[in-house]
């Protein structure tokens, strides 16, 4: 067996800069796949329910942090409109069919806590109504506070997490919400979609 020649190794350097550069790669890739995915984006859709309001359908696109396994920070941003279905006419006996709408803009952040059985999230959430299309010299039906002025309300959510791949996942869920345009709490039943990454 021939001796190892270190006289000629340390006259090329570039062959353990090169080498350790290899070796770190591969610790770094293989290390790389043992991190856990901390972020979620995804879209629900679901049914939301208001007294003297009706059934509405609603859309919400939402962003998650996860900064332990088990606890995480949602947000996003939450879409619903409501119509008008009655309106007073100055001078009319009754009420008058018409189709003008209000939108419904929701901004939740809530705190999460996730486990296998079931998933937990409240917080506080601010409110938008805006885009009143009503008919001239009518009068629609009245919100606890002003459209147009931001209102402060919170949501209670229960959801249940299901891997269907690596990255993506179906999170069915029931919320239950409230703010101040409205007198009393409003609920939502929905199913949402997120991509892990």
């Amino acid at each position: 067996m021939r001796p190892l020649n270190t006289k000629r190794l340390c006259r090329n350097p570039g062959v353990y800069v090169t080498g350790l550069l290899f070796l770190s790669s591969i610790s770094f890739t293989a290390g790389a796949q043992t991190i856990p995915r901390k972020q979620l984006v995804g879209i629900s859709t679901g049914m939301q329910w208001t007294e003297g309001r009706g059934i509405r359908p609603a859309v919400t696109l939402s962003y998650e942090w996860k900064f332990t396994p088990h606890s995480s920070i949602e947000t996003g941003l939450k879409y619903t409109n409501y119509s008008q279905i009655r309106y007073y006419a100055p001078n009319a006996p009754y009420g008058i069919t018409s189709g003008g709408k209000d939108h419904y803009f929701t901004l939740p952040v809530l705190y999460k806590y996730s486990s296998r059985i079931v998933n937990i999230a409240a917080g506080p959430t601010l409110n938008l109504m805006t885009g009143r299309s009503f008919p001239e010299g009518w009068t629609p039906r009245p919100y606890q506070k002003e459209p147009r002025k931001l209102a402060i309300g919170y949501q209670f959510k229960v959801s249940k997490t299901f891997d269907l791949t690596e990255r993506l996942v179906l999170e069915p869920e029931v919320s239950v919400f409230g703010s101040e345009y409205f007198k009393k709490p409003q609920g939502e039943v929905g199913v949402g979609f997120k991509y892990r990454f």
